[in-house]
């Protein structure tokens, strides 16, 4: 390895091979799901390809990452290992632990929806409840699923069939929401919109029946 702490500790050792820039964002990427190179691309805004590309080449190397054909056989799919799947509960705590800088809002920076998938894992209540819900929270007409039923949260990219709930609103209307700095209806004054039931809504981002 080229660069290297020299130190005989877990955090040095683990820095090592992910604490550079832009690659705790390419596992944030491929924690929401296997990913092409291009797709890669579009939700790092800013990486230079050669930079990806090396990034990608070094957590292959690690055996952090792993590529793969498509079912179709025709692209290449970039994946995490199961020892890059062990960094979910890292990403997700560091999630939570900005929460503090994320309060003035989204101000110039760039925004996918996708990330909202891993926003909301990290910042919502993996708690189980009954009956099931099933909503969709949808930025920039993308929509995420987030169901909650007996064995607690899930989310997903995409959108569901027949949601009980969907969530419309500006990725700082959800985060907001998700991180318990506004409330649903200061949301929805702000400008962020609520269709179908606000129980089901309040269920599956909170676990209880009232928010």
């Amino acid at each position: 390895m080229d660069r290297t702490y020299g130190q005989y500790c877990g955090l040095a050792r683990s820095l090592d091979r992910i604490g550079d820039r832009w690659t705790l964002l390419i596992v944030r990427e491929l924690l929401v799901g296997p990913a092409r190179y291009r797709d890669l691309q579009d939700g790092l805004p800013g990486v230079a390809t050669n930079l990806l590309a090396q990034r990608l080449r070094q957590l292959e190397h690690d055996g952090i990452v792993q590529r793969r054909l498509d079912a179709g056989g025709g692209s290449v799919l970039y994946e995490l290992t199961s020892v890059g799947s062990d960094l979910e509960d890292a990403v997700l705590a560091l999630v939570r632990w900005g929460k503090t800088w994320m309060e003035p809002g989204q101000g110039a920076d760039t925004f996918r929806p996708r990330w909202l998938v891993i926003a909301l894992r990290a910042l919502l209540p993996d708690a189980p409840i009954s009956p099931d819900s099933r909503i969709e929270v949808c930025c920039d007409d993308e929509p995420v699923t987030v169901c909650r039923d007996a064995t607690g949260l899930s989310v997903a990219f995409g959108a569901t069939e027949r949601p009980q709930a969907r969530l419309t609103g500006g990725p700082s209307e959800i985060l907001g929401i998700a991180a318990r700095i506004v409330s649903v209806d200061q949301a929805c004054s702000a400008g962020a919109r609520v269709d179908g039931s606000p129980a089901a809504l309040r269920r599956a981002l909170f676990a209880r029946a009232s928010a």
